[in-house]
């Protein structure tokens, strides 16, 4: 159905092609992107972002990543709740309660992200709306030793599975 609602593309271009499992992270785009068109009102918004970050000590990495972001203008979620969304069958009970789901998704977006050797964090406020977001790392010619994890591009088109690094 029709919602009317913007979705927008923000790619950084030319990304360097990031380590990740392609089938593993399209579900979590599939998870990510469905529950924010599903609890955006009609005639809000829906971004996906994906930017480089260099090295910092503050990110306590010595290796860039890229930074995958879904934002939405939706409903938005309690501060109480924002843990708990990642757990197993949980579900927010307000005034979206009627919509179908069996609150597995968010827990196997954490789960995928944590074979992937990352995280998955969010920032919401109730009413403005909120924003998911995860670091892969770079592909580099020595990368480090990950299992079942494939180069994958970020870009609009474009996904190489071919190298698996190992």
């Amino acid at each position: 159905k029709d919602k009317g609602i913007e979705l927008i593309q923000e790619v950084e271009p030319d990304l360097p092609p990031a380590i990740g499992h392609y089938d593993l992270l399209l579900q979590v785009f599939t998870n990510l992107v469905g529950n924010a068109l599903k609890f955006t009102q009609p005639g809000g918004k829906v971004a996906i972002r994906a930017y480089q970050l260099e090295p910092t000590l503050e990110r306590h990495t010595n290796t860039p990543s890229i930074r995958i972001e879904v934002s939405d203008t939706g409903i938005g979620i309690d501060p109480e709740d924002q843990q708990a969304i990642f757990d197993r069958f949980f579900r927010v009970e307000n005034r979206v309660h009627t919509l179908e789901g069996t609150g597995l998704g968010l827990s196997i977006v954490r789960n995928i992200m944590d074979k992937h050797h990352t995280s998955i964090h969010l920032v919401s406020e109730v009413g403005v709306g909120t924003t998911f977001w995860f670091d892969l790392a770079v592909f580099q010619e020595e990368p480090a030793k990950v299992n079942n994890l494939s180069l994958v591009e970020v870009g609009t088109d474009t996904v190489d599975t071919t190298a698996t690094v190992l």
